[in-house]
């Protein structure tokens, strides 16, 4: 990777490197105002990666859309607005990643990039997903996390291959029942939002490993599952849960387990049969003890629980903060 920050003249080391000049990455993270080197860049016909990072740019150049053969574009914590339609003309991206700007709205013709498996636009001013995203068939994460979107669309379910998606800390009050057609998705980041139940078709997502959905307003978990037996990691902590279903300890794979801030009273005997358990936290419920099966959660090494519930804990001994 050639990192421009360190020529003291782009368009001379350029010119001097010309005809062999054949980067195939360029680097740029500094203050300087950087829109007056772009045009520069034009020459470097075999560029695939650029990566402009904190850097005050104000827009996407036209310069980056004559660079055909690029393949990942990160212009990460710059002053962006606008996402060009001309971004189209990069028919061979793979990976765009445009987080920390003030991006508004996502490009009508965005699916005309059809190549594109990676999408970042964490922490932008994003309210609306356009339908154009979800024709993005080769998408394989996708990470919308710290927007304001208020509504996740069912044409979700046309990113069929999505791995990993990340909608943490926008508005959003459902998840759509078409969320089960992500037949593929292992990863899923709903935290603070405004989620108030979990539809049935969620426990369809088979391959899941990670669920996050810390800081809703879930009231309750359905005995259904038990179906995601790939579940590594749950985290349901921040919500109004009262009571778990017998069936989540049945999940042989889970290894953290975060129960902390519900209006939970019991844990229930089942929890032994988590033996790959090695996180667990329960603070801040209304447990008042702990089952003695919980000893038998052998790997279990981060334990959080409030101190008054291991005070009237037979098995106190064996815990400590």
């Amino acid at each position: 990777m050639t990192d421009w920050d360190k020529l003291t003249d782009l368009k001379k080391w350029i010119k001097q490197s010309k005809p062999n000049v054949n980067v195939k990455s360029l680097c740029s993270g500094s203050d300087k105002k950087i829109n007056e080197y772009m045009e520069d860049i034009t020459d470097l016909v075999s560029l695939k990666e650029l990566y402009i990072y904190n850097s005050k740019l104000e827009y996407i150049p036209n310069s980056i859309f004559k660079l055909i053969n690029l393949e990942n574009i990160s212009l990460r914590a710059n002053h962006i607005k606008i996402i060009p339609e001309n971004l189209c003309q990069l028919v061979n991206l793979k990976y765009l990643s445009l987080p920390f700007n003030k991006i508004e709205q996502i490009p009508i013709n965005l699916h005309c990039l059809i190549n594109l498996t990676e999408l970042d636009l964490e922490k932008n001013e994003i309210v609306y997903i356009c339908e154009s995203l979800f024709e993005l068939k080769n998408l394989v994460k996708l990470n919308l996390s710290y927007n304001k979107i208020k509504l996740l669309s069912n044409k979700i379910s046309q990113l069929d291959k999505l791995e990993s998606l990340d909608l943490e800390s926008n508005k959003l009050t459902e998840i759509p029942n078409e969320i089960n057609l992500l037949v593929k998705l292992q990863k899923i980041n709903l935290k603070n939002n405004k989620i108030l139940s979990i539809p049935n078709s969620f426990y369809d997502l088979f391959h899941l490993e990670s669920v996050e959905l810390s800081g809703n307003k879930i009231t309750c978990i359905d005995d259904d599952i038990y179906k995601l037996s790939k579940l590594k990691i749950i985290d349901l902590s921040n919500n109004k849960i009262k009571s778990l279903p017998d069936n989540i300890y049945t999940i042989k794979n889970l290894t953290s387990l975060i129960l902390n801030n519900n209006l939970l009273t019991d844990i229930s005997i089942q929890i032994g049969l988590l033996d790959k358990l090695c996180y667990l936290n329960i603070k801040s419920n209304k447990i008042i003890i702990l089952p003695k099966s919980i000893v038998k959660c052998e790997n279990l090494i981060q334990f959080y629980y409030d101190e008054d519930l291991i005070e009237l804990n037979p098995i106190r001994e064996q815990y400590v903060n």
